[in-house]
């Protein structure tokens, strides 16, 4: 968030009666400079809107604003050790062995408008400009990080939480030959969702030898909003007011959360995997395991002279969602 000193210096440096030849009254300016600071604090001051992603992604702030890609290191260990004698000269040699993954970064703009007239009314009427056209300049650019969040960009290069090639997949009988999962979970009984879910959680646990969905390490599921819908409303019997999301959260081992995304009610037929679309993502939510890149969060750049009024650029910068270990994720099809 902007500070008033902040606030102070981008006005002295952007306002109109800073232009060379542009003449207004003394009482004209101080109003204008005063509805403007307001006008630039309360757009800082407003939460970001409700969008997904940040909710659900730890996000990674550390890269520059001004690097064009982002690049991760994995290491692995080579070797092993083993009972030795006393004056051994046999010791097995050990080694560290490091691959590089390299992202870009790509700059998301929107941009709004601001009438002189408007700030002049504004001013004149003692009433607060109105921050509806810089909330949605904020809010468009938080949909389509939610978006790239979800499905990234081919085109652009931009990795993804759910479109991960590096990620198991389980499906279930909404896909062609589909096995690993009963599937159809609208037709599908309480315990067979929960076999389901049971054997889809498992699958991190297994993949990691126990160091994700342990105790300390606990699992995300996250549900296209029509299954998660449908747990939430579907009892667990017909004697029983639990409902089957109420039980599962309560019971299974290797699970600390299950929530929703409405971008995953679709998202597998980005993923050319199934007929019915929907795809579950679960996943460590642990900062080492996946992280949302953001070296930018949301500015408003400076105003721009336009006609009768000042245009206004919006910016952030994204890098994807990294997800640095794979065998932590499991995704399903076809529920």
């Amino acid at each position: 968030m902007l500070n008033q000193e902040a606030i102070r210096r981008h006005l002295e440096a952007t306002l109109p009666m800073a232009s060379p030849g542009y003449r207004v009254d003394a009482n004209e300016t101080i109003a204008m400079a005063r509805q403007l600071e307001y006008f630039f604090a309360k757009i800082y001051e407003v939460e970001y809107p409700l969008t997904e992603w940040r909710k659900l992604i730890p996000i990674d702030t550390s890269v520059p604003t001004g690097a064009q890609a982002h690049t991760f290191r994995m290491f692995d260990q080579v070797g092993s050790a083993k009972i030795v004698t006393t004056y051994a000269e046999d010791l097995p040699l050990v080694d560290a062995t490091g691959k590089e993954y390299a992202n870009p970064i790509r700059s998301i703009g929107a941009a709004f408008f601001l009438s002189i007239q408007d700030i002049r009314a504004a001013a004149m009427l003692g009433i607060d400009l109105d921050t509806r056209k810089a909330n949605t300049a904020r809010d468009v650019i938080e949909r389509k990080i939610d978006a790239l969040a979800a499905v990234g960009d081919v085109a652009s290069g931009l990795p993804s939480l759910a479109l991960n090639g590096d990620v198991t997949v389980l499906n279930g009988a909404g896909v062609t030959g589909g096995t690993d999962l009963t599937g159809n979970w609208s037709a599908a009984s309480a315990t067979q969702i929960q076999a389901d879910l049971e054997k889809l959680t498992k699958v991190p646990f297994d993949q990691t030898l126990g160091i994700h969905g342990g105790t300390d390490r606990k699992l995300t599921v996250v549900l296209p909003t029509t299954l998660y819908s449908l747990l939430a409303t579907k009892r667990l019997d017909s004697f029983n007011m639990v409902t089957l999301l109420e039980y599962l959260e309560a019971h299974l081992p290797f699970v600390g959360e299950i929530t929703s995304w409405a971008r995953l009610n679709t998202i597998g037929k980005l993923a050319g995997a199934n007929t019915g679309g929907n795809r579950i993502v679960v996943f460590s939510k642990d900062p080492d395991v996946v992280s949302a890149i953001v070296p930018q969060d949301f500015e408003m750049l400076p105003m721009q002279p336009k006609s009768l009024g000042y245009y206004v650029p919006c910016h952030m910068r994204f890098g994807g969602v990294v997800t640095r270990y794979p065998k932590a994720m499991v995704y399903a099809d076809g529920c």
